[in-house]
């Protein structure tokens, strides 16, 4: 249960290096792409399910500011805009960070001597190469079966006998 330790943040934390639209939509399509060459069979979408995906865009076109990139949004805001539970959030978190969409840190703020957790920053990574993820995404998993054709070797015609009934009536 004890994992590696967080960043902590004191005042406002440091975000991704802004991130335009286009940059936006690049990240979702990278997610969809992860989910697709990381499904199993039996699985209906893959690992970042139509939740996990939804709290992806609330993030991104909910709360992320644009220009500067920072993102601090409470689980509870998030759950409204995506319109999920709060556990459903902090489960979502988690597969967006093992997709390697983004990651957190902790903020904190100082009250006097107190140290305050208020929420977390989160950081979105830019996908290293969306067309190679989204070439192994469209690759099958399911490889066909080798076709077996017909017309694959040269054949020559049946002869035909001319006292047959049936070559007398193609005739």
């Amino acid at each position: 249960m004890f994992g590696r330790k967080r960043e902590k943040y004191f005042g406002e934390a440091e975000g991704t290096a802004g991130m335009d639209g286009n940059a936006k939509v690049r990240l979702v399509a990278y997610a969809h792409g992860w989910n697709a060459l990381h499904r199993r069979p039996g699985q209906h979408n893959g690992p970042l399910t139509k939740s996990v995906l939804d709290v992806l865009e609330a993030l991104l076109w909910g709360f992320c500011h644009g220009k500067a990139g920072r993102c601090f949004p409470s689980y509870r805001a998030i759950a409204a805009k995506a319109r999920v539970g709060r556990s459903t959030v902090a489960a979502a978190i988690r597969a967006l960070e093992r997709a390697g969409v983004l990651t957190w840190s902790h903020r904190l703020r100082r009250q006097g001597t107190l140290v305050r957790r208020i929420s977390n920053a989160y950081r979105f990574f830019k996908p290293a190469s969306p067309a190679i993820v989204m070439a192994r995404a469209a690759e099958s998993r399911n490889r066909p079966a080798p076709v077996l054709s017909l017309f694959s070797k040269k054949r020559t015609p049946p002869a035909i006998d001319p006292s047959s009934p049936l070559s007398r009536a193609l005739a």
